[in-house]
């Protein structure tokens, strides 16, 4: 008697009467899926793999908070809104940290931040990021001119506030317009010694930061001249051209089926001294990083300039994951190959951990990366030259 699982390759053969009991633990046969959710039929000796590594409803926990779910659960909604996640400035200051310390972050350090010049009170409404906000509390000429209108504003209204007292005399007591006199003298007195104090107060600032604005200019300027040679440096070194450029789509049905993405095949550069390659995309990463990482790797394959160029293959691609939201903050990743790989059609070479599910799936909060959009992740490839 043979296994009623021969179909799916098993080779046991017995008497029949012991049949039911080989049924009973046959690697072969199909038994389902234990999470609840799941309608999988798996083959028993793939079980483990399906629970650990492949069913969409395993248990999985965040990596940032420690939540637990379903593997679909954080992946494709709790990321979206964990407070612990890295994320951008919404400032776009460039600095990363957990979504929950973004308005901490925004009030106390943020240099992109704007905040209210502390000349405000004699008329000074400017609003300045944070790391300008020093060079403009410095001009001092600016805000003495500033305090002066003020002085003027406030004298013209107190004149103003004579002449309608006068007006007033008529119909008050004698008594009682010397008192108002008074108190309004009392109040222009105090207003004229307090503005003088701000008005000395702002000369001895502006005398006392002369200095530091001139070792300011000349440090700015030492800056400016060192990013002007670093600018020119790098011209001069990197020269990157794009040779080719693939969408992805469908990515969570790829991603669920840890199905393997093979872009277009294209050639190192335009001659005839060129490598045939193509870009492998492990949608949900390799085994050792499945669930975890998107891989990606250079594949080196046959082409029709293979026998008058010199082997192994040697170079460098940078592959880079589009921001689909505007033209920037990408995600960029250069793979170097020399010849300790020993790099012949049919090898490929990469990273397992090209960049991580976590960071894929979600967005900053300014709404200004977002990597995966309507179900379609696009990539672009360069090469050295």
């Amino acid at each position: 008697m043979r296994c009623l699982n021969i179909r799916r390759s098993c080779t046991w053969e017995g008497p029949a009467d012991t049949l039911e009991e080989h049924m009973a633990t046959c690697d072969f046969a199909l038994v389902p899926c234990s999470n609840s959710e799941c309608s999988d039929q798996i083959e028993r000796k793939d079980l483990r793999l399906h629970l650990e590594k492949v069913c969409i409803y395993r248990e999985h926990e965040c990596a940032f908070c420690a939540e637990k779910g379903t593997y679909s659960y954080i992946i494709l909604d709790h990321y979206s809104k964990c407070p612990k996640i890295p994320v951008l400035c919404p400032k776009q200051c460039y600095q990363t940290m957990n979504r929950c310390d973004i308005q901490k972050h925004v009030d106390m350090e943020c240099r992109n931040a704007s905040i209210p010049c502390k000349y405000e009170k004699i008329g000074c409404n400017v609003k300045v990021k944070r790391k300008h906000l020093e060079i403009h509390e410095h001009d001092d000429q600016l805000h003495l001119r500033m305090a002066v209108e003020k002085t003027t504003q406030l004298q013209e209204r107190v004149v103003k506030l004579e002449e309608d007292v006068a007006k007033l005399a008529v119909d008050r007591s004698t008594t009682s317009l010397t008192q108002l006199q008074s108190q309004l003298q009392a109040q222009q007195n105090h207003f004229v010694s307090s503005m003088q104090a701000k008005v000395a107060s702002l000369e001895n600032s502006m005398k006392a930061s002369l200095q530091a604005k001139t070792e300011l200019e000349s440090s700015v300027r030492a800056s400016i001249a060192s990013l002007e040679d670093k600018h020119e440096f790098l011209c001069d070194v990197l020269d990157l051209a794009m040779i080719s450029e693939f969408t992805i789509t469908e990515y969570s049905k790829k991603c669920w089926d840890n199905e393997a993405y093979i872009s277009p095949e294209f050639y190192s550069m335009d001659s005839e001294d060129a490598y045939n390659l193509a870009i492998k995309i492990e949608t949900n990463g390799d085994v050792d990083d499945r669930g975890t990482h998107i891989s990606a790797y250079v594949m080196v394959k046959t082409g029709k300039y293979d026998a008058d160029i010199s082997w192994p293959f040697i170079g460098k691609v940078t592959l880079t994951l589009m921001n689909q939201q505007e033209n920037k903050n990408h995600h960029s990743v250069t793979i170097t190959m020399d010849a300790t790989q020993n790099l012949h059609p049919g090898d490929n070479f990469g990273y397992s951990q090209y960049i991580s599910l976590a960071e894929l799936a979600c967005c900053d909060d300014k709404g200004n990366t977002q990597y995966l959009k309507d179900d379609k992740l696009r990539f672009r490839v360069y090469m050295s030259s």
